[in-house]
């Protein structure tokens, strides 16, 4: 809470906490978060405005990335066995992600509450639905996902959004 991070590396294993870890109003880099066999989310972000280049994340029972109220830069994501969304990203947030490989989750990316996301890369191995855009609480907005041509290729058929909401591709 409330850090200056540089260049940080982060190895959690087994964690019976809310949040695996959780950075609030956090600013910074961070080189690698590693987390493994979470019992909620296993990555929790508020109020911050971060850039990470690896995050590996397996066995999550909720979220394997929750991201509310900041700017979020991720260079390389690897997420496994994510119980609910692979990424949440809600309430203004706005989100871009270069490459990301999602394996085994519900949902790979939710994006609410006037949030922007975009997402460059991304590899999918059984992911039943890619993209879900909508507005959630009534003091927010829909929301809108950026997607490369080729993402969006991939998830065309497993995409969804309100009237809200929309994907644009890029």
């Amino acid at each position: 809470m409330d850090a200056n991070l540089t260049n940080i590396n982060l190895t959690i294993k087994n964690s019976q906490c809310e949040d695996a870890v959780n950075f609030i109003r956090t600013f910074g880099s961070i080189n690698s978060i590693k987390v493994n066999n979470s019992s909620s989310d296993a990555i929790d972000m508020d109020f911050s405005d971060l850039k990470v280049k690896s995050i590996e994340v397996s066995n999550s029972l909720n979220d394997c990335i929750d991201l509310s109220f900041g700017q979020y830069f991720f260079e390389k994501i690897r997420l496994n066995n994510c119980g609910d969304k692979a990424v949440s990203i809600g309430e203004k947030s706005k989100v871009i992600i270069n490459s990301s490989e999602i394996s085994n989750s519900k949902l790979a990316a939710a994006t609410k509450d006037s949030s922007i996301s975009y997402f460059k890369k991304l590899i999918l191995n059984n992911v039943d639905l890619c993209f879900d855009n909508y507005k959630k609480k009534q003091e927010f907005d829909g929301a809108v996902t950026f997607l490369k041509k080729s993402v969006y290729e991939k998830c065309k058929d497993k995409m969804q959004f309100d009237k809200k909401s929309k994907i644009e591709i890029y």
